[in-house]
């Protein structure tokens, strides 16, 4: 329940308060049971409102506490979360650009030895689109055509926006047929799932 909350939260306020209200009769609840994934993922759910609330630091300190944690206890599962959880609270300053990378390389590399496939698709899209605002086109692509196969071998139908990055890279690596290959395929993939609004096809197009 606490995560659903704060998956409804990008702010501090009432909503918040009533996540970690709940996240912290989570953890406690599980230390008591000595259910420790119970007490490893309230622990970053805590962490994560932390940075959302405006203490950044204190989040990431929590989250990083859970992480090593977790890698103690060998509980690769849970590692992947933490890996996580530290690459979506580092923001793509150009400072902080090194550590976000490395926090999503490693959770794509924990997700794929789960075998779990859209989580290891996510994270390496996140790593991808690192590459591509550094200007390394080429391998941002090859990550990208991984995360399609990766999507694809896991039954997942929404790619148009994988086909729209690939295209993007491709743009910008000057090879236009494949670009215009992939920006195709994103606007058939919109058509084919329904999610037809104005936005995603004027940006398809426009690409």
């Amino acid at each position: 329940l606490g995560n659903d909350f704060i998956a409804k939260t990008n702010a501090a306020g009432p909503l918040a308060d009533s996540a970690n209200a709940i996240v912290q009769q989570a953890q406690a609840l599980s230390r008591t049971l000595h259910y420790l994934d119970g007490e490893l993922a309230s622990r970053y759910s805590s962490g994560w409102l932390l940075c959302h609330t405006g203490q950044l630091a204190a989040g990431q300190k929590t989250i990083q506490a859970a992480l090593d944690h977790s890698r103690r206890l060998h509980n690769a599962d849970k590692e992947a979360l933490g890996w996580y959880y530290l690459g979506l609270t580092t923001d793509g300053a150009p400072a902080t650009t090194p550590a976000r990378l490395r926090y999503f390389e490693q959770a794509a590399r924990c997700y794929g030895l789960l075998h779990d496939l859209v989580r290891q698709a996510y994270c390496l899209k996140e790593v991808a689109e690192i590459h591509y605002n550094q200007g390394k086109y080429l391998p941002a692509c090859q990550e990208l055509l991984q995360v399609e196969a990766l999507y694809r071998r896991s039954g997942t139908q929404k790619l148009h926006y994988t086909f729209r990055l690939l295209g993007a890279a491709y743009t910008a690596l000057g090879s236009y047929k494949k670009a215009l290959q992939y920006q195709l395929a994103a606007i058939q993939n919109i058509k084919a799932i329904h999610d037809t609004t104005a936005q995603q096809l004027a940006f398809a197009y426009d690409q």
